[in-house]
C-alpha cells in the first residue's frame, strides 16, 4: 500500500496537480460573523430585530456562509455554539463577532440588495 501512495504521489507531482488523500483535512480560512440573539422574542421586545437578523442571515448566506446566530442558553436547541466551534475546527471559519444588528447591517448590507 505504501508504495502504491508513492507512486500515485509521484505521478501527481509529475503532473503538477495537488495531493491529497481522503484522509487528511485541508482547512482554509474562512472568515464570517457572529452575531449573539438575545432571549426576548415578544413582540414589544427583541422580536422586530430578530427578524431582520433571519432575513439578513437568508440574504447573507445565499453565496456562501456569512452570518451565524448564536442562540442563548434557554433556546431549545442547544447546538448552536458547539456548532460554531464544529465550523471553526473543523472547516476553518475565522467568526468576527459583531455587537449589534447595526453593525451587521453595516457589514452585509451589500448582501441585502
Amino acid at each position: 500500500m505504501k508504495i502504491r501512495r508513492v507512486f500515485l504521489k509521484c505521478v501527481l507531482l509529475i503532473l503538477g496537480t495537488p495531493v491529497v488523500y481522503s484522509d487528511q483535512t485541508e482547512v482554509l480560512e474562512k472568515n464570517a460573523y457572529v452575531i449573539q440573539m438575545s432571549e426576548d422574542w415578544t413582540i414589544e421586545g427583541d422580536l422586530p430585530v430578530h427578524s431582520l437578523l433571519l432575513s439578513l442571515q437568508g440574504l447573507a448566506n445565499r453565496e456562501s456562509p456569512q452570518l451565524y446566530l448564536e442562540y442563548g442558553p434557554t433556546w431549545p436547541w442547544g447546538i448552536t455554539k458547539p456548532l460554531k466551534e464544529f465550523y471553526e475546527r473543523r472547516h476553518g471559519f475565522l467568526f468576527n463577532r459583531l455587537e449589534t444588528p447595526a453593525d451587521a447591517l453595516g457589514v452585509l448590507a451589500e448582501t441585502a440588495k
